[in-house]
């Protein structure tokens, strides 16, 4: 009987997260491709490099802040208030779309605007996706006197398949790991470093993901980190630096841009490398 229990328990989450992760719309450019959810506040769900999903719908992507511990807000966050979006649009080779669950979107450029307020902050998001990549940016405005206690500028939730990474911290190290599960307890931590830039790899379907920072982001705690967690994925969060602010302080522009690539486990390194050089002329769009 407690076997069959179980086994319809299973069921029922397995159900859960297939509906949860179909409330989405999808936008495909090149061998690119994103999944939306409204449902979380137009953030995105997954990451697909030549059909090859890197980023899995296993958790909250966008950007999260806090005022205190364990309060967080934004995308599916909402111990510390509700995300509200003020302003959103969707554009496909310069057409604006209203996007519905469950259609898929192609186009040689495609961008994804909106404003949302986050406790006293308005944040400008930006996805730019074109045949060479995917932008993300943002900035923000305080309306009123903003505590940081935390501010994660970008999340990706990568695949648990993924094994490994590569990365170009601040101050001109090469850093290289692998998520192998070896270890005790049911989560680790890697990198832990400002970055120019990090990727990551498959090495069995040699699909990975360069994450570019033509501007160096100042982090603050882990900083630019992978969080290993057994049977979910290998989750990178980048967490900005950010004192608190006074009403009307605009940040700078943050900017991520996301390449993929092919690439064996001994050639990761290499290969990130040669493609961040490259990505060093992407044109960077302006953002106000």
């Amino acid at each position: 009987m407690l076997r069959q229990f179980l086994y319809f328990a299973l069921l029922i989450v397995a159900s859960s997260v297939v509906l949860a992760d179909a409330q989405t719309y999808r936008l495909q450019c090149g061998d690119y491709e994103l999944s939306i959810s409204p449902r979380y506040h137009q953030t995105m769900r997954s990451i697909s490099f030549e059909q090859r999903m890197l980023g899995t719908p296993t958790g909250f992507y966008n950007l999260v802040i806090g005022e205190a511990s364990g309060k967080y807000v934004g995308a599916g966050h909402t111990e510390g208030g509700q995300e509200k979006v003020l302003k959103f649009r969707l554009l496909c080779d310069d057409q604006e779309i209203e996007p519905a669950i469950g259609q898929v979107y192609s186009g040689k450029k495609i961008v994804l605007e909106k404003e949302s307020q986050l406790l006293q902050t308005v944040f400008l998001s930006r996805i730019t996706m074109t045949p060479e990549g995917i932008i993300e940016q943002k900035r923000f405005r305080t309306l009123a006197p903003q505590s940081f206690y935390y501010l994660y500028l970008y999340q990706y939730c990568f695949d648990k398949a993924t094994t490994d990474y590569a990365a170009m911290t601040a101050d001109g190290k090469l850093r290289t790991g692998e998520f192998d599960g070896n270890f005790t307890g049911s989560n680790r931590w890697h990198l832990n470093s400002d970055v120019k830039w990090t990727a990551i790899l498959d090495r069995h379907s040699g699909h990975g993901l360069l994450l570019y920072y033509p501007q160096i982001i100042k982090g603050a705690s882990r900083k630019s980190a992978f969080w290993e967690v057994k049977n979910a994925y290998n989750k990178y969060y980048l967490m900005g630096a950010m004192p608190d602010q006074p009403a009307d302080y605009v940040s700078p522009l943050y900017t991520v841009i996301i390449r993929g690539f092919k690439a064996g486990a001994e050639d990761l390194s290499a290969t990130a490398a040669s493609l961040a050089e490259q990505t060093a002329a992407f044109p960077v769009p302006e953002c106000p």
